[in-house]
């Protein structure tokens, strides 16, 4: 065959990150907007206008998403060495033993 340039999968793993940091602008745009709803639907129930209104889930605090920063950060370390061993094995051993990280995982 012929040969073809490497691409280093660190770059790969990064490109990966930053995407899923990317969805965070969305969750914050989404919970300040489901926290304007529910402010107007409890003035409402307030005024009497719409009684039968639920009053709105509890949001989550902010050292929630410190707590989760921390597996995901090192979920990226995974992803990285897992990138940079798929150097050294064929591709086959490296499904093999991503399939038994999830069953003993």
């Amino acid at each position: 065959g012929e040969v073809e340039k490497f691409e280093d999968p660190l770059f790969q793993s990064w490109i990966m990150f930053v995407a899923m940091t990317c969805a965070l602008p969305i969750h914050f745009v989404y919970e300040c907007y489901h926290h304007r709803v529910a402010s107007e639907e409890r003035q409402s129930l307030k005024k009497g206008i719409n009684p039968a209104v639920q009053s709105p889930p509890p949001r989550m605090p902010v050292w929630t998403y410190f707590i989760l920063a921390v597996p995901s950060c090192f979920d990226l370390g995974a992803t990285v060495l897992c990138m940079f061993g798929l150097l050294h094995i064929s591709a086959s051993v490296y499904q093999l033993l991503r399939g038994a990280c999830i069953v003993f995982v």
